[in-house]
């Protein structure tokens, strides 16, 4: 990888743009480190010239918020001690999965309190306008407590996932295994990668349709305004629903 006025040109093995993977650019080249939220294009897709939008429905923020008071899974949900006598945990969306999915519609309860769940059962359905998504329990144990809050606030998930958002309490069993929970650097680095890969999804599919060719190959694509409307439901979904679980 060499730089050229202010330009990195990639070689063969580097990482490589998602846009040019996907036939739009034509050179291996990029000011911004490879970063996707902070390229002009990325921008104008998530709806604005500057930065990423805060709109409900639009692709991941940049995901910066992991603290290290908790652990995370790969399917992009968190626990965090709540009663550590009694070894009780609280569990919630990290910040990529708030920002990907923006605000539900409503939180739908799937597991029974105090009847045992096992590592990936689902643990209740998030209905969000696309269709249903549901969340898988990151470890084995029972629900104690949901939130309650979220009935009539379903919006918190996405607007204080680490905070009030929170979606329930669990007992965990008495192993405690915490194979596949990682802490805030590593859970970074994955809901980075995450990010990248649901945009060069985005950018395949937008691709591989007459309306989202017309789309990237206009000279400007400040127009676009959400693209979640134009990946649609069933892709928008698919695409998630390969990330969070």
């Amino acid at each position: 990888m060499q730089a050229t006025a202010g330009l990195t040109v990639l070689s063969g093995t580097d990482q490589t743009c998602v846009w040019m993977d996907a036939g739009v650019l034509r050179f291996k080249l990029c000011d911004r480190d490879f970063e996707c939220h902070r390229c002009p294009l990325h921008a104008a897709l998530q709806g604005g010239p500057g930065g990423a939008s805060t709109q409900l429905g639009e692709p991941p923020a940049p995901p910066r918020e992991f603290p290290d008071d908790r652990l995370y899974a790969q399917g992009h949900t968190w626990i965090a001690p709540v009663d550590p006598d009694h070894g009780m945990v609280r569990l919630g969306l990290d910040a990529f999965a708030a920002s990907l999915l923006g605000a539900p519609r409503r939180v739908r309860r799937l597991a029974r309190p105090f009847h045992p769940v096992d590592r990936t059962d689902p643990l209740c359905d998030l209905w969000l306008k696309e269709g249903v998504l549901p969340i898988a329990a990151p470890i084995a144990g029972r629900v104690v407590a949901w939130n309650e809050a979220l009935a009539d606030s379903p919006s918190t998930l996405a607007t204080d996932p680490y905070g009030t958002g929170w979606l329930l309490e669990m007992e965990p069993d008495g192993g405690g295994d915490q194979r596949g929970l990682s802490r805030g650097a590593a859970a970074l680095q994955a809901a980075a990668h995450d990010a990248r890969q649901f945009c060069r999804g985005a950018a395949t599919h937008l691709l591989a349709s007459p309306e989202g060719l017309a789309v990237v190959s206009a000279e400007s694509v400040c127009a676009v305004t959400d693209l979640r409307a134009l990946l649609g439901p069933g892709a928008f979904l698919g695409m998630v629903r390969e990330l969070v679980f």
